[in-house]
């Protein structure tokens, strides 16, 4: 009958018994609640699985009867689109879609890296930090180097061969970015200014200059 109730233990400490609405297994005491077994499966009542624990093996997790979550020997595993999210509409999204590893801030357009939770170094899709003498180091024996060294902002190449930049064309201006300091373009000129006012240039011919040459 519902609330009669199968009772073991001197203390009535574990109870077994339905409420009407609910079926109820109760464990009342100090001490562990074990269920042993060498598989073991909580599944619905048309035997669609919620969990499946194997002896020896994996633990698996199941959503909608498709595993999502399984321990391993040297940790879990989580297949193919499955997204560990976190934040209360989902806002970091961490999965592999099969051939990419993705770190999505899917409700923002910056990841933040920190160091102790509070030294920001490196925002993603926004800018990053580095403090001086810090450097981007590129090529197998650091030949590209990128930083700032306290006084001067610096691209070192260190390693054989050059320095090379590919583009159709090449500006250099002043920091406010309000003066050209040098122009080189594809398939015309260089042309070299002072004080924001061309002074000299290449020409299909030679060369060309505005004012005294000296």
């Amino acid at each position: 009958f519902d609330n009669t109730k199968a009772t073991f233990g001197d203390g009535v400490d574990l109870q077994i018994y339905h409420t009407g609405s609910d079926s109820r297994i109760i464990h009342t005491t100090t001490g562990d609640f074990k269920i042993r077994g060498n598989s073991l499966k909580l599944e619905t009542t048309d035997g669609q699985e919620y969990v499946r624990c194997t002896y020896d093996a994996d633990v698996k997790l199941f959503y909608d009867n498709v595993v999502k979550f399984v321990t391993t020997a040297d940790g879990y595993r989580c297949d193919d689109n499955v997204k560990g999210t976190f934040g209360s509409s989902a806002d970091l999204q961490i999965y592999h879609d099969g051939s990419t590893n993705i770190i999505d801030a899917a409700t923002s357009n910056a990841i933040s890296f920190r160091r102790g939770g509070s030294e920001q170094f490196f925002i993603g899709n926004a800018e990053f930090k580095g403090g001086d003498d810090k450097k981007i180091k590129l090529g197998t024996g650091d030949d590209l180097q990128i930083f700032h060294n306290g006084s001067q902002s610096m691209i070192i190449d260190a390693g054989t061969g050059g320095l090379t930049i590919d583009t159709n064309l090449f500006r250099v201006n002043n920091a406010a970015d309000v003066e050209m300091l040098l122009q080189a373009t594809e398939n015309g000129a260089v042309e070299l200014y002072y004080d924001n006012s061309k002074k000299f240039e290449t020409t299909s011919s030679g060369a060309k200059c505005s004012g005294t040459l000296s």
